[in-house]
């Protein structure tokens, strides 16, 4: 088949999502993990063929850790600085402007009520709420329903609803019924912190609003019930430290699903969300696609949402796989937008994007693969131990500086350290398994995650 009826063809699959469980393709991840075995021996023969050779390859990584975690850390120190200049509070309530916030429901019964609660007590006095519920086959839309009737403070509560046609053609339907200049998007399986409105509101009105299309909240995991959990707060840790770079150019690449700010006139000027869900990453793609058009983008850390984490490991699997691939459909359908583009900021973006998602993952697999088989066949050198000594240290520095915001930074440091011999390297593996099935135009599917809901109330991890 030739590469345009592919593309054609996945993107016919892609246009007709259900809400079926994302099907792992074993056969394409057996020969991940062939490839992998493959990269073992041919690093065994490496390392009792060389010395130098591994010195040279170590070495080289290293140095480009380093320079990546010190533009991490620049980029955290100036993003901090600039925040607190920008520390002003939105004062005339007489002027704030309207905010509509959309919140998607695909069968979430079990949340949407307190979704809903969270909102109603945010400390911004203008805004809206519209609930869309996308062809959901439980009760979701009877709870928004009852959860709108017991809203206070007169709070406007539309409850809509659609066919099943995916998250985006939700959002964009609720674009179409908002009557507030900004949307706020989040999940229905989310929680949002009192004061995220005003925070995230003080953006438009900084020396930084020209063209500003976007303000990209924090995501904080509310349901740390046991290691899997914890481990993916850290890994959102380590993405809000690693977004404080692009935030010093205004260039933040996503804005989270659960919690989102949007001027809505540059969403509609880029022609909304995706409605043929050509991606598994609305939000990803929204996102790319405003920078694509020289739009800006800005983080802000006190605008925050709660969210469920997946605390079993196969749905843990299951939404990684669909986020991994999901962003890579994200570049590959903005890559040449990107690439063109006249603002060399974009270009940059674009570089770094690939560097941290394609590059880096296949080359920090093949040096684990290199010091797994160098250990299996006995021939472990003290190079390799000493890289892996400086590798581990410099996990640590940046969770130590990435978990500032936290009551106690250490604790994370004891679990950046369990999970740099666990979940790291799993979940790097997991990203090439992603990279190679999105290389082949695997078929996969939507899916959807059972949610419990969070029962303790997960403000106090803000």
């Amino acid at each position: 088949m030739e590469i345009r009826q592919k593309r054609e063809w996945v993107k016919s699959r892609l246009g007709n999502l259900n809400r079926k469980q994302v099907h792992l393709n074993t056969v394409s991840a057996a020969l991940t993990f062939a490839l992998i075995l493959g990269a073992c021996a041919i690093g065994s023969g490496a390392v009792s063929a060389s010395s130098d050779f591994v010195k040279a390859v170590v070495g080289f990584y290293i140095s480009l850790l380093a320079v990546r975690s010190l533009l991490f850390l620049g980029g955290y120190a100036m993003e901090t600085i600039r925040s607190r200049s920008n520390s002003n509070s939105l004062t005339e309530e007489s002027t704030l402007p309207l905010i509509s916030v959309l919140v998607p429901a695909y069968n979430e019964e079990t949340v949407v009520a307190d979704c809903i609660d969270s909102l109603s007590q945010q400390n911004y006095p203008n805004f809206e709420i519209i609930v869309v519920d996308d062809g959901s086959t439980d009760e979701t839309i009877r709870n928004a329903r009852m959860a709108a009737n017991s809203v206070k403070r007169g709070i406007p509560v539309q409850v809509l609803g659609q066919d099943n046609a995916g998250k985006a053609s939700a959002l964009n339907l609720g674009i179409d019924h908002a009557r507030g200049d900004y949307i706020f998007c989040m999940d229905a399986d989310s929680k949002l912190h009192p004061g995220s409105f005003r925070h995230g509101m003080k953006h438009f009105s900084s020396n930084r609003a020209n063209d500003l299309a976007a303000v990209a909240g924090r995501v904080v995991v509310g349901n740390q019930s046991n290691w899997l959990s914890r481990f993916q707060e850290l890994d959102y840790k380590m993405g809000h430290f690693q977004r404080d770079i692009l935030g010093v150019f205004s260039k933040v690449s996503i804005v989270p699903g659960p919690v989102g700010l949007f001027k809505k006139s540059a969403v509609q000027q880029v022609g909304g969300y995706d409605g043929q869900n050509s991606t598994f990453a609305e939000d990803t793609e929204l996102t790319l696609r405003l920078l694509s058009y020289d739009f800006k983008v800005v983080p802000e850390a006190q605008m925050i949402a709660f969210t469920e984490a997946p605390t079993e490991m196969l749905a843990w699997a299951r939404q990684r796989y669909r986020w991994s691939r999901g962003l890579y459909q994200a570049l590959t359908k903005n890559f040449d937008e990107l690439a063109t583009s006249t603002n060399a900021g974009n270009s940059v973006l674009l570089l770094f994007l690939m560097w941290e998602q394609v590059f880096l993952p296949v080359l920090e697999a093949s040096l684990v693969a290199m010091v797994a088989s160098a250990f299996l066949f006995s021939n472990l050198s003290t190079e390799m131990v000493a890289g892996l000594i400086a590798v581990t240290c410099n996990d640590l520095v940046l969770t130590y500086f990435a978990s500032q915001r936290s009551k106690r930074p250490f604790k994370w440091i004891i679990i950046a350290l369990a999970s740099r011999f666990s979940y790291s390297m799993l979940s790097t593996t997991w990203k090439i398994v992603s990279l190679f099935e999105e290389w082949n135009f695997n078929q996969m599917d939507w899916d959807k995650l059972q949610r419990n809901g969070m029962t303790n109330s997960p403000m106090r991890r803000a």
